[in-house]
């Protein structure tokens, strides 16, 4: 550990994560869906296609990308970003 009580390397670090039921991948994973996931929802850019929100968020393969959101929202990203089109018609 560092003088700051912070882990001081990548495995120092996930060690901790562990504790918590959670990793330094998962944790990036999560923080990349939730940011896709408020992109999809946000109407001022209901303008940008799927692809590009996955591919801005460092996704490389929109399949791989479907099925994490899928795991981890219970909706594919169409049907988050379809929430938004059903909220705009209201």
């Amino acid at each position: 550990m560092s003088l700051t009580g912070c882990p001081s390397n990548r495995q120092q670090l996930n060690q901790v994560l562990a504790e918590q039921g959670t990793s330094l991948t998962r944790l990036v994973l999560a923080r990349r869906l939730a940011r896709c996931r408020s992109a999809l929802e946000d109407p001022t850019q209901a303008n940008r296609m799927l692809s590009e929100i996955a591919y801005g968020w460092g996704f490389r393969d929109l399949t791989h990308f479907g099925r994490r959101f899928k795991q981890a929202y219970g909706i594919l990203p169409s049907e988050a970003r379809a929430g938004l089109e059903g909220r705009k018609k209201l």
